[in-house]
């Protein structure tokens, strides 16, 4: 599967090379308390270095933690991370559904398929 010249299964530069799965996730630090997991080729920090830290260890630090999660469509949940898989799927417990900023829906409990996610922030 590719997206296109710079998805997730491709480098900037590399289109028609393919990257193996294990390297399609990357970690970005917006600060140092904040971090986004995204799938797409890893981007420069800063100081021009890749982030090397590893998404799944990450995810699994956050588990039990206030999350938000935003989909491809622009839709926004928010919740208690559960769980979260190598394709990314996410388990969210107390979810709040946002659509265009404002609260749509109440969820006890909610999945989402790991191929609607843009990313996973850990809140604050």
């Amino acid at each position: 599967m590719r997206w296109g010249a710079h998805g997730p299964f491709q480098r900037e530069g590399h289109a028609d090379e393919e990257l193996p799965a294990w390297k399609c996730g990357f970690l970005s630090a917006n600060d140092t308390s904040k971090f986004i997991v995204t799938m797409s080729a890893a981007a420069p920090t800063q100081n021009g270095a890749n982030d090397a830290r590893d998404p799944s260890g990450f995810l699994s630090e956050i588990i039990g933690a206030p999350v938000t999660v935003k989909l491809n469509s622009g839709v926004v949940y928010r919740g208690e991370l559960q769980s979260v898989d190598g394709y990314m799927n996410i388990a969210l417990e107390q979810t709040k559904e946002f659509v265009n900023g404002k609260l749509r829906r109440n969820y006890g409990d909610a999945f989402v398929r790991g191929n609607n996610v843009t990313y996973i922030s850990a809140d604050s």
